[in-house]
């Protein structure tokens, strides 16, 4: 079909078997990586037999607080080598992701080499970016304009790019996912005791609101002393002291499982009951993805576009506002008084909902933007 070339920051483990997948499509696929690994991320670097080239990079650290009340790191990445290998494989079509410097070089390579298309894989939503300044607009205004196509998570993101004039028709929604069916493979059911054991998996820092809802649940459970509530925790980082030495009611259990490798993940999930996502900012969430073929339901924030994107609230799960006392409080308390009869069905229609996003269905969308392009 077409030389292809994605530039991204790292290569997550979720994504390899979706770049195989592109790979058997194209003629060609080469991935352009800044890093081996993002900080922070405790997974494995595994890219099975993928075309990976590793730039020569500079990276700066950048602190900010957004509206929702956090304050987050994150890594601007200066690949300075991207062109030179550019011109080394000469890709027909360059996706980028995001809209940075590794950006900046595509839409270089792009002039020089007029036949080459670019596509932006703006993973974003209207809430992520709520932190921008004006100069970053602007800057973003000017760079999407030399784009061919965009792709977008879902609706928010699509919003966002729309909003800056960018043509509707040039933006593809092609929603993420993960290996759905390795999920999908351990037993539905639940034992009594674990039915409505509560678990959250991912990184323990303050965008994904893990302190407030703890907050709120150990004000719940405080409220309804003739519940006994489990709220285990898969991840790792800086709020993990704050957490183990959080000081919950009697009956409320808070259980720290550290860091998992990603090939346990579906083990946890099979001994828990309800997956919360109390996160303050998510352009996705594919732990949603996860815990829906897991056959959980899911008890998430409004401020992940996944749970926008895949719950509906009171049909197979229950959607807050994680920065809203009263709003996730109120959605604890509909957790809670859900039937358990209700809960098996929630099971069965959201692992049936999770099975039909598949990677072969991003891979179709991201062809797609390739031949709109």
């Amino acid at each position: 079909m077409k030389k292809v070339a994605i530039l991204t920051t790292y290569i997550a483990p979720y994504r390899v078997k979706l770049f195989r997948i592109l790979r058997e499509k194209l003629d060609r696929l080469d991935i352009i990586v800044s890093t081996l690994m993002e900080d922070g991320r405790q997974w494995p670097v595994e890219w099975d037999d993928l075309d990976v080239t590793v730039t020569k990079n500079i990276a700066i650290k950048e602190t900010y607080r957004h509206p929702n009340g956090f304050k987050d790191t994150k890594s601007i990445h200066f690949s300075w080598n991207i062109l030179f290998i550019l011109f080394k494989i000469k890709p027909e079509v360059v996706i980028s992701t995001e809209m940075g410097f590794r950006t900046l070089c595509a839409i270089v390579y792009r002039r020089i080499f007029s036949n080459t298309r670019l596509i932006i894989w703006a993973l974003l939503s209207e809430v992520t970016e709520e932190a921008n300044g004006w100069v970053r607009k602007i800057l973003r205004r000017i760079t999407l304009h030399q784009a061919d196509g965009v792709l977008v998570n879902g609706k928010s993101g699509y919003r966002y790019i729309e909003s800056f004039g960018f043509p509707a028709k040039k933006i593809i929604i092609t929603p993420q996912t993960v290996d759905v069916k390795m999920f999908a493979n351990s037993p539905i059911d639940r034992e009594a005791e674990s039915m409505f054991r509560l678990l959250y998996c991912g990184r323990l820092i303050e965008l994904k609101g893990i302190i407030g809802f703890t907050d709120v649940l150990n004000e719940w459970v405080k409220n309804n002393s003739k519940y006994k509530v489990e709220f285990w925790l898969a991840g790792d980082g800086p709020l993990r002291t704050d957490l183990e030495m959080f000081r919950c009611v009697p009956n409320l259990k808070l259980k720290i499982l550290g860091h998992i490798p990603y090939e346990r993940l579906s083990d946890i999930y099979r001994q828990c009951g309800i997956f919360t996502f109390p996160t303050l900012s998510d352009e996705w969430g594919l732990v949603i993805n996860e815990a829906m073929a897991s056959g959980l339901p899911i008890l998430g924030s409004h401020y992940s576009q996944a749970v926008n994107e895949l719950v509906e609230d009171g049909v197979n799960g229950w959607a807050f506002y994680s920065d809203d006392f009263a709003s996730t409080y109120n959605a604890i308390e509909k957790v809670f008084a859900t039937s358990v009869e209700d809960i098996e069905k929630i099971r069965f229609r959201n692992r049936k909902k999770a099975l039909k996003l598949q990677f072969e269905d991003v891979a179709k969308c991201i062809i797609e933007a390739i031949n709109k392009a």
